[in-house]
């Protein structure tokens, strides 16, 4: 072997050095199989863990949705049942006491009717109570109206003067058994925010009693319709004397007598 040969052959073995070198380091930079799989493993396992603690708290969330929306349920039917309660109560209530509350002037033709039986009985017997009975020729329906003035008179401010006062007890197919009290001047007034719509009645030498009143329909203002007309009619039913307290627009209240020496008969 020559000098020639034996330096190449040095030169071949010193780049075989350095090409296993340099396979050394690209092996070490690059992941082996084994720790890219364990790798791929861990992360599998963090996924499934996230995974399950998601359907850990999933149940709780769905749990809590559940809840809230059966206390939505449960509120209205709450509600429900309070509002069907309260619309019986009250049917209830307006059928047991249809015959202890006054109605209210419904139409132009009761009015009417009224106006035709008051300018009929304007002159009703002093002293006690005037009966008048009426048919309907439409259907042979019996009206009646019982009525008494009062003993006296009061006199109001401008522009009205002396005013007397009325009771009325009738019984009419359309409207059953109402009591009215009309003025025949000025204009009868209470306020019923303040809860000043009532009249003041006296029986004999009892004690007095309010009766709260409703107001016409219409708007008149001389007449107004008791609501307690069943105590009243049982009430005037024994007297001889009975004494109205009236309010008045603008006039203050006015006391009114009726005397009847015969009580009502109803």
């Amino acid at each position: 072997m020559t000098e020639e040969d034996k330096k190449e052959f040095e030169e071949f073995l010193e780049w075989k050095k350095q090409k296993k070198a340099t396979e050394g380091k690209e092996n070490s930079a690059t992941p082996s199989s084994e720790s890219i799989v364990k790798t791929s493993d861990e992360k599998d396992k963090s996924s499934q863990s996230e995974v399950s603690a998601a359907k850990l708290s999933n149940p709780s969330k769905r749990d809590d949705s559940s809840a809230n929306i059966l206390l939505v349920i449960l509120g209205f039917a709450i509600v429900i049942a309070i509002a069907l309660i309260i619309a019986f109560t009250i049917g209830s209530n307006s059928n047991s006491t249809a015959y202890a509350d006054s109605t209210e002037v419904d139409t132009l033709a009761d009015e009417d009717s009224f106006s035709r039986y008051n300018d009929d009985m304007s002159g009703a017997t002093e002293g006690g109570w005037s009966r008048r009975e009426e048919t309907d020729p439409m259907n042979d329906s019996k009206s009646v109206f019982v009525s008494v003035t009062s003993d006296n008179t009061n006199k109001l401010g401008l522009p009205y003067g002396d005013v007397y006062a009325t009771i009325i007890v009738r019984k009419m197919k359309k409207y059953g058994v109402d009591v009215l009290i009309r003025t025949s001047d000025g204009q009868i007034f209470g306020n019923e925010y303040d809860n000043e719509n009532y009249v003041t009645i006296r029986f004999d030498s009892n004690k007095p009693i309010r009766f709260y009143y409703n107001t016409s329909s219409d708007g008149s203002s001389d007449v107004v319709f008791l609501r307690k007309r069943a105590a009243f009619i049982q009430a005037a039913k024994k007297a001889n004397t009975i004494t109205v307290e009236i309010p008045y627009f603008q006039n203050g209240r006015q006391i009114f007598t009726f005397t009847t020496p015969k009580p009502l008969d109803w």
